[in-house]
């Protein structure tokens, strides 16, 4: 899916931009549960790019479809492996373990990924001896997509065992909401963390910077954008409550500038 929707942005739009450049730090309710009481991304961040603290961060970020968890990886290790004192990001999609087949462990499978989209050699020896020094940063997308039971009771059982052999190496996992009881991991050990919706200034903030990549040399077509695509969310209550998930935010927005105007009925939209 992710790779289909990426195809469509770029056949669609004449858009060269960067994930920084769209990126809207989301917030986070503690807990699996509904709740008030929210915390900024700059908490995780800190605890999975900057702290030095052992035993590392472990951490489950929740949400649902299309909410940002994938991307909110991908967020994390364009900022570990670019800080002042670096981590490297190992990011596992565990739908590619899946559909390769390759279940010798999380270290070789990253390094077999890493191998190939380096174009170079990666050993998993290497891996090791980085996780040793708590130089690693592990980031494990799409536990929901484990569907067999025997292949994710596997994944849980890597996702503790690496917990346990590298206890100075950050972690982080995501999983929808439904289906992640299924093999839950334990709360004593894990700390989990639900992404919040979109909030107005949020939205906002994601409206002004799809503008910018939009049109990056145009500001009074960059403010026109603006103005009418915020007044048609306004004015379209429904499709702002779609709005506040991401991935419905950048679809809309897709929608609003091919058509000059959002449907007003939800189904059509």
């Amino acid at each position: 899916t992710t790779e289909i929707y990426t195809l469509s942005l770029h056949d669609v739009l004449p858009i060269s931009a960067r994930m920084t450049d769209l990126f809207v730090p989301l917030d986070f309710v503690r807990g699996e549960h509904d709740s008030e009481e929210t915390e900024p991304l700059s908490a995780l961040t800190q605890k999975m790019v900057s702290s030095q603290a052992e035993p590392a961060a472990r951490v489950v970020v929740l949400g649902d479809p299309g909410s940002g968890k994938s991307t909110l990886c991908r967020h994390i290790a364009v900022l570990a492996a670019s800080a002042e004192s670096p981590r490297v990001p190992l990011l596992i999609a565990l739908r590619d373990m899946v559909r390769q087949g390759l279940w010798e462990g999380l270290l070789p499978f990253a390094a077999n990924d890493l191998s190939a989209r380096l174009s170079m050699r990666v050993d998993a020896a290497a891996l090791e001896a980085l996780c040793n020094e708590g130089q690693c940063l592990l980031l494990v997308d799409g536990l929901d997509e484990v569907v067999e039971p025997t292949q994710l009771e596997r994944v849980r059982e890597m996702l503790l065992g690496f917990a346990q052999r590298w206890p100075k190496v950050p972690m982080l996992a995501t999983s929808r909401v439904v289906g992640y009881d299924r093999a839950a991991l334990p709360p004593g050990l894990f700390e989990h963390l639900r992404l919040a919706p979109f909030t107005d200034a949020q939205l906002e903030t994601f409206v002004d910077r799809w503008m910018a990549a939009m049109e990056p040399h145009d500001p009074v077509a960059r403010a026109e954008g603006r103005g009418s695509l915020l007044s048609a969310l306004e004015a379209e209550p429904r499709a702002k409550a779609l709005a506040r998930t991401p991935l419905f935010a950048t679809l809309i927005a897709l929608v609003h500038r091919a058509e000059a105007r959002l449907p007003g009925d939800r189904a059509r939209l």
